[in-house]
């Protein structure tokens, strides 16, 4: 339970920071930033990064979560291992 408190602290501390840094800009300040062409261009590629890489994870996760379930696929427990491997 401490260990908890203390990673949402860790994690709490920069979030606070970067909360008051923006508070302390102005309104005009962050419009300002946020039309920018490099801040538009950034946030569409990560939109667009995202996209690809939860299409493809499914593309790849749906079947083989179906072929190791539903089906008698040699080294079934180790198949089960490998693909929560990454998790």
């Amino acid at each position: 339970m401490i260990a908890a408190a203390v990673s949402v602290v860790v994690m709490a501390v920069p979030l606070a920071y970067l909360l008051l840094r923006v508070i302390g800009a102005g309104w005009d300040s962050i419009v300002e930033t946020l039309v920018r062409p490099r801040t538009v261009e950034t946030a569409a590629t990560s939109i667009t990064l995202v996209v690809l890489v939860v299409g493809l994870a499914l593309i790849l996760a749906i079947p083989t979560a179906v072929l190791i379930a539903r089906t008698d696929v040699p080294g079934s427990r180790f198949w089960w291992v490998v693909t929560a491997l990454p998790l």
